[in-house]
């Protein structure tokens, strides 16, 4: 808190003011008072220039209550000075402003119906945002909620395709099935999955599941075709016509029917 002003080298009335021994030191409340002149506006506009850190040419010596209670001194540059404000002309010229005014600097207030209208405005907008934030934390609820169900229906999917690949052992590697892994191929093989609605699955499992097939063995060496030529050789010309029936030979009245009968038939396929 500020306790006392001791001395100011040059502003306005004050010029080379030194403040009396008799002077009582500031309290929580100060009650300044004076005729016209004698230099009340003048100090509060210099609390308003150490406010605003414009003080020190003036050379102003102020004084604050210390750590132990007792009046130490008080830079210019400290934190104190970012909660005084003086209230006084200037500040009114400084932060407010009213309808028709042209001034262009900053205002903390404004009367009239534009000011009205903005406060509603500004209501209206901190309900919103009071509806919004409600609306951000029911979607961040009903996302995480989601989240689980999905991270659940996966890690079920992953456990089903493990249940269903364990009686093969290591060959599918069954155990390497998660919620990850799960995820992992329905985002990267979109394209592919597509294509299994029209797959039977059971079919596809019943294929799965059935046993291997045993493998087939051949007997080794080779195969000697020399003997095999002579004796298919033989068999093409141990033909009708190569070699006469011994019946037909031993009745000549057979062998003249025969002959009569190549003769109708020659030509076709079939008997008459």
């Amino acid at each position: 808190m500020i306790r006392r002003i001791d001395r100011v080298a040059n502003y306005g009335i004050l010029q080379n003011w030194r403040c009396s021994s008799d002077v009582t030191s500031f309290e929580h409340c100060n009650v300044i008072y004076g005729p016209n002149g004698s230099g009340k506006s003048t100090l509060a506009s210099l609390l308003a220039a150490a406010a605003s850190r414009s003080a020190a040419g003036y050379q102003p010596v102020f004084r604050m209550t210390g750590p132990q209670g007792t009046d130490v001194s008080l830079s210019l540059d400290d934190p104190l000075w970012d909660r005084v404000y003086a209230f006084n002309a200037q500040y009114i010229d400084q932060n407010l402003q009213f309808d028709g005014d042209s001034s262009s600097a900053d205002y903390l207030l404004q009367v009239g119906k534009t000011r009205i209208d903005a406060e509603a405005r500004k209501t209206e907008i901190r309900e919103r945002l009071s509806a919004i934030d409600g609306e951000l934390n029911a979607a961040a609820t009903a996302q995480s909620k989601t989240e689980g169900e999905r991270t659940k229906l996966l890690t079920d999917t992953a456990r089903n395709i493990a249940r269903q690949l364990a009686p093969f052992g290591q060959r599918y590697e069954a155990r390497s099935y998660n919620a990850r892994t799960v995820r992992q191929v329905l985002t990267e093989r979109v394209s592919e999955l597509q294509d299994w609605q029209t797959v039977d699955v059971q079919a596809e499992l019943k294929l799965a599941n059935s046993k291997d097939m045993e493998p087939v063995s051949f007997a080794e060496g080779s195969i000697d075709l020399s003997g095999l030529i002579d004796d298919v050789r033989a068999i093409l010309n141990n033909t009708a016509t190569s070699q006469p029936i011994a019946d037909l030979v031993n009745h000549p009245d057979w062998a003249s029917w025969v002959h009569q009968g190549l003769g109708l038939h020659k030509g076709q396929d079939a008997c008459c």
